[in-house]
């Protein structure tokens, strides 16, 4: 119990310096790295897929990559292509 304990307060300590940054309002996203160590982010506002690119110290550019996912999402349920 008492190793529990030590590690919990350790695992702790370690998290507790992490910090988050606000991309957009939007209730769920995905996060990945680039190659080079780059964040994007990547989230569906309204009916738009839209990319952040972390331009610097909380700053992101936004673009959007389509207009109409709706539309993308019947085209890979007629190719019968799973999105997930």
């Amino acid at each position: 119990m008492r190793w529990f304990l030590v590690i919990a307060a350790v695992a702790l300590a370690v998290t507790g310096s992490a910090s988050a940054e606000l991309v957009a309002r939007v209730p769920d996203g995905m996060i990945a790295v680039t190659p080079t160590g780059k964040p994007l982010v990547g989230f569906v506002r309204g009916h738009d897929l839209v990319i952040a690119e972390r331009t610097g110290r909380e700053r992101w550019t936004q673009q959007r990559v389509t207009r109409d996912l709706v539309r993308w999402e019947q085209i890979l349920k007629a190719a019968n292509i799973k999105a997930e």
